[in-house]
Protein backbone atom coordinates (compact mmCIF):
# COMPACT_ATOMS: atom_id res chain seq x y z
CA UNK A 1 0.00 0.00 0.00
CA UNK A 2 1.51 3.35 -0.87
CA UNK A 3 2.46 6.00 1.94
CA UNK A 4 -0.49 8.38 0.58
CA UNK A 5 -3.12 5.98 0.25
CA UNK A 6 -2.13 4.73 3.79
CA UNK A 7 -2.07 8.11 5.42
CA UNK A 8 -5.46 8.94 3.65
CA UNK A 9 -6.91 5.83 5.31
CA UNK A 10 -5.36 6.68 9.06
CA UNK A 11 -6.81 9.92 8.55
CA UNK A 12 -10.70 8.81 7.67
CA UNK A 13 -10.22 7.08 10.75
CA UNK A 14 -9.37 9.46 12.78
CA UNK A 15 -12.48 11.63 12.01
CA UNK A 16 -15.00 8.65 11.94
CA UNK A 17 -13.42 8.19 15.24
CA UNK A 18 -14.02 11.74 16.24
CA UNK A 19 -17.20 11.95 15.22
CA UNK A 20 -18.25 8.53 16.77
CA UNK A 21 -17.02 10.15 19.77
CA UNK A 22 -18.90 13.02 19.08
CA UNK A 23 -22.04 11.05 19.26
CA UNK A 24 -21.49 9.26 22.27
CA UNK A 25 -20.56 12.83 24.02
CA UNK A 26 -24.00 14.21 22.62
CA UNK A 27 -26.15 11.17 23.44
CA UNK A 28 -24.56 11.11 27.01
CA UNK A 29 -25.46 14.94 27.19
CA UNK A 30 -29.18 14.92 25.78
CA UNK A 31 -29.87 12.20 28.33
CA UNK A 32 -28.86 13.94 31.18
CA UNK A 33 -30.81 17.31 30.36
CA UNK A 34 -33.28 18.39 32.33
CA UNK A 35 -36.35 19.41 31.97
CA UNK A 36 -36.75 23.17 33.21
CA UNK A 37 -39.73 24.52 31.02
CA UNK A 38 -43.09 24.37 29.90
CA UNK A 39 -44.67 26.26 26.58
CA UNK A 40 -48.12 26.05 26.13
CA UNK A 41 -50.07 27.51 23.29
CA UNK A 42 -53.96 27.22 21.90
CA UNK A 43 -55.24 27.25 25.24
CA UNK A 44 -57.91 29.87 26.50
CA UNK A 45 -60.81 28.35 28.35
CA UNK A 46 -58.15 25.80 30.60
CA UNK A 47 -55.69 27.68 31.99
CA UNK A 48 -51.78 27.42 31.28
CA UNK A 49 -50.92 26.41 35.08
CA UNK A 50 -53.68 23.50 34.79
CA UNK A 51 -52.47 22.58 31.82
CA UNK A 52 -49.15 22.27 33.27
CA UNK A 53 -49.66 20.42 36.60
CA UNK A 54 -52.30 17.80 34.37
CA UNK A 55 -49.14 16.56 32.48
CA UNK A 56 -47.71 15.42 36.17
CA UNK A 57 -44.12 16.58 34.56
CA UNK A 58 -42.06 18.08 37.48
CA UNK A 59 -39.27 20.38 36.83
CA UNK A 60 -35.66 18.93 36.93
CA UNK A 61 -37.18 15.30 35.64
CA UNK A 62 -34.56 14.06 32.89
CA UNK A 63 -36.22 14.56 29.21
CA UNK A 64 -35.16 11.31 28.29
CA UNK A 65 -37.27 9.53 30.67
CA UNK A 66 -40.66 11.50 29.76
CA UNK A 67 -42.93 9.63 27.80
CA UNK A 68 -44.73 12.52 25.49
CA UNK A 69 -47.56 9.65 24.41
CA UNK A 70 -48.71 9.45 28.21
CA UNK A 71 -48.36 13.21 28.71
CA UNK A 72 -50.83 13.87 25.45
CA UNK A 73 -53.26 11.12 27.02
CA UNK A 74 -53.31 12.65 30.27
CA UNK A 75 -54.10 16.05 28.87
CA UNK A 76 -56.84 14.93 26.16
CA UNK A 77 -58.54 13.94 29.97
CA UNK A 78 -59.52 17.55 30.80
CA UNK A 79 -62.83 17.81 29.48
CA UNK A 80 -62.45 21.49 27.14
CA UNK A 81 -59.34 19.77 25.18
CA UNK A 82 -60.38 17.76 22.24
CA UNK A 83 -57.03 17.04 21.14
CA UNK A 84 -52.94 17.79 22.38
CA UNK A 85 -49.64 17.45 20.90
CA UNK A 86 -46.39 17.45 23.55
CA UNK A 87 -42.63 17.84 21.80
CA UNK A 88 -39.62 18.57 23.38
CA UNK A 89 -38.34 21.96 22.37
CA UNK A 90 -34.60 21.83 21.81
CA UNK A 91 -32.83 22.09 24.41
CA UNK A 92 -34.49 21.66 27.07
CA UNK A 93 -38.17 22.43 27.91
CA UNK A 94 -41.32 20.87 26.04
CA UNK A 95 -44.14 22.20 24.15
CA UNK A 96 -47.91 22.13 24.20
CA UNK A 97 -50.19 22.75 22.03
CA UNK A 98 -53.41 22.39 22.47
CA UNK A 99 -57.07 22.50 20.87
CA UNK A 100 -59.81 23.30 23.07
CA UNK A 101 -63.47 22.02 21.96
CA UNK A 102 -66.10 24.37 20.44
CA UNK A 103 -69.62 24.36 22.13
CA UNK A 104 -72.58 24.02 19.62
CA UNK A 105 -75.32 23.87 22.84
CA UNK A 106 -75.54 25.08 26.26
CA UNK A 107 -77.49 22.15 28.64
CA UNK A 108 -79.06 21.69 31.39
CA UNK A 109 -80.46 19.16 33.66
CA UNK A 110 -78.73 16.73 35.31
CA UNK A 111 -75.40 19.09 35.00
CA UNK A 112 -75.06 21.97 33.59
CA UNK A 113 -72.78 22.95 30.85
CA UNK A 114 -71.67 22.72 27.05
CA UNK A 115 -71.53 19.89 24.88
CA UNK A 116 -69.34 20.69 21.20
CA UNK A 117 -69.65 18.68 17.98
CA UNK A 118 -69.39 15.32 19.19
CA UNK A 119 -71.70 15.46 22.54
CA UNK A 120 -68.86 15.56 24.75
CA UNK A 121 -69.70 17.47 28.02
CA UNK A 122 -68.05 20.20 29.12
CA UNK A 123 -68.18 23.00 32.28
CA UNK A 124 -69.54 26.35 31.74
CA UNK A 125 -66.74 29.28 30.80
CA UNK A 126 -65.78 31.63 32.78
CA UNK A 127 -63.95 33.96 30.48
CA UNK A 128 -66.62 33.86 27.12
CA UNK A 129 -70.37 33.90 26.67
CA UNK A 130 -71.45 31.59 23.68
CA UNK A 131 -74.63 32.97 22.05
CA UNK A 132 -76.16 29.05 21.88
CA UNK A 133 -79.35 27.01 21.53
CA UNK A 134 -80.29 25.24 24.45
CA UNK A 135 -80.78 21.10 25.77
CA UNK A 136 -83.24 20.29 28.15
CA UNK A 137 -84.17 17.62 30.18
CA UNK A 138 -80.34 15.36 30.32
CA UNK A 139 -79.79 12.88 32.53
CA UNK A 140 -76.54 10.84 33.93
CA UNK A 141 -77.01 8.51 32.38
CA UNK A 142 -76.85 10.05 29.21
CA UNK A 143 -72.95 10.57 29.65
CA UNK A 144 -70.09 8.64 30.27
CA UNK A 145 -69.31 10.83 33.71
CA UNK A 146 -69.77 14.53 34.69
CA UNK A 147 -68.61 16.39 31.42
CA UNK A 148 -67.85 13.11 29.26
CA UNK A 149 -68.70 12.01 26.08
CA UNK A 150 -72.18 11.09 25.34
CA UNK A 151 -73.79 7.70 25.00
CA UNK A 152 -77.51 8.98 24.30
CA UNK A 153 -77.50 8.25 20.42
CA UNK A 154 -80.25 11.50 20.18
CA UNK A 155 -77.47 14.00 21.76
CA UNK A 156 -74.99 12.98 19.06
CA UNK A 157 -76.61 13.17 16.53
CA UNK A 158 -77.83 17.01 17.30
CA UNK A 159 -74.64 17.68 18.15
CA UNK A 160 -73.54 17.18 15.01
CA UNK A 161 -75.95 18.93 13.32
CA UNK A 162 -76.03 21.58 15.21
CA UNK A 163 -72.41 21.70 14.59
CA UNK A 164 -72.95 21.63 10.65
CA UNK A 165 -75.77 24.33 10.96
CA UNK A 166 -73.35 26.74 12.67
CA UNK A 167 -70.60 26.43 10.26
CA UNK A 168 -73.19 26.46 6.91
CA UNK A 169 -76.26 27.91 8.20
CA UNK A 170 -75.38 30.31 10.78
CA UNK A 171 -79.05 32.23 10.38
CA UNK A 172 -80.92 28.97 10.59
CA UNK A 173 -78.95 28.01 13.82
CA UNK A 174 -79.49 31.41 15.85
CA UNK A 175 -83.22 31.12 14.54
CA UNK A 176 -83.22 27.75 16.92
CA UNK A 177 -83.89 28.68 21.15
CA UNK A 178 -84.09 25.13 22.94
CA UNK A 179 -84.33 21.28 22.76
CA UNK A 180 -85.50 19.16 24.68
CA UNK A 181 -84.88 15.08 24.60
CA UNK A 182 -88.85 13.73 25.00
CA UNK A 183 -87.48 10.31 26.34
CA UNK A 184 -88.98 8.45 22.93
CA UNK A 185 -85.77 7.71 21.22
CA UNK A 186 -85.49 9.55 17.68
CA UNK A 187 -87.62 11.83 19.05
CA UNK A 188 -86.65 15.83 20.12
CA UNK A 189 -88.80 19.08 20.32
CA UNK A 190 -87.44 22.51 19.72
CA UNK A 191 -88.78 25.72 20.43
CA UNK A 192 -87.75 28.13 17.99
CA UNK A 193 -86.31 31.81 18.81
CA UNK A 194 -89.66 33.35 18.16
CA UNK A 195 -92.71 33.39 20.40
CA UNK A 196 -91.28 29.68 21.42
CA UNK A 197 -93.47 27.85 19.05
CA UNK A 198 -92.76 24.16 19.86
CA UNK A 199 -91.38 22.05 16.87
CA UNK A 200 -91.57 18.38 16.91
CA UNK A 201 -88.80 16.32 14.98
CA UNK A 202 -87.10 13.12 14.40
CA UNK A 203 -83.45 12.95 14.53
CA UNK A 204 -83.28 10.46 11.07
CA UNK A 205 -82.66 13.34 8.25
CA UNK A 206 -82.86 16.15 11.41
CA UNK A 207 -80.63 18.94 9.19
CA UNK A 208 -83.01 18.57 6.11
CA UNK A 209 -86.21 19.08 8.87
CA UNK A 210 -84.19 22.13 10.30
CA UNK A 211 -84.12 23.72 6.28
CA UNK A 212 -87.46 22.54 6.06
CA UNK A 213 -88.72 24.54 8.84
CA UNK A 214 -86.93 27.43 7.68
CA UNK A 215 -88.63 27.67 4.71
CA UNK A 216 -92.06 27.35 6.47
CA UNK A 217 -91.46 29.82 8.90
CA UNK A 218 -90.09 32.32 5.93
CA UNK A 219 -93.00 31.41 3.83
CA UNK A 220 -96.00 31.08 6.35
CA UNK A 221 -95.27 31.97 9.64
CA UNK A 222 -93.44 35.37 8.97
CA UNK A 223 -96.85 36.51 7.01
CA UNK A 224 -99.40 34.84 9.53
CA UNK A 225 -97.88 35.62 12.79
CA UNK A 226 -95.64 32.97 14.85
CA UNK A 227 -98.72 33.28 17.83
CA UNK A 228 -101.05 31.60 15.16
CA UNK A 229 -99.37 28.38 15.70
CA UNK A 230 -99.94 26.34 18.58
CA UNK A 231 -97.38 23.81 17.47
CA UNK A 232 -95.78 22.50 14.34
CA UNK A 233 -94.94 19.14 13.52
CA UNK A 234 -92.32 17.87 11.22
CA UNK A 235 -91.91 13.79 12.18
CA UNK A 236 -93.81 12.52 9.18
CA UNK A 237 -91.25 12.57 6.58
CA UNK A 238 -91.17 15.39 6.29
CA UNK A 239 -94.82 16.99 6.08
CA UNK A 240 -95.25 19.71 7.86
CA UNK A 241 -98.30 19.42 10.58
CA UNK A 242 -99.17 22.74 11.92
CA UNK A 243 -102.19 22.97 14.92
CA UNK A 244 -103.14 26.50 15.21
CA UNK A 245 -104.43 28.23 18.00
CA UNK A 246 -108.42 28.40 18.23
Amino acid sequence: MSKPIKKRLILLGGVLAAGLLLLMVAWFWKNRLPLTDFVVEGNQEVSTRQIIEQTGLKKGVRLSSVNLLAVQTRLKRLPWVESATAVVEFPTAVRITITERTPVARVFGAWEGYIDRYGHGMPLSATRVFDLPLLGEIRKSDFDGKYGKTLNADIRILAKTLDRSRRQLPALYHELSDFRLTGTHGTLVLYTTHAQVPVYVVTKNLGDQLVSLRAFWKQVVSVTGPDAFQYIDLRNHGVITTKERG
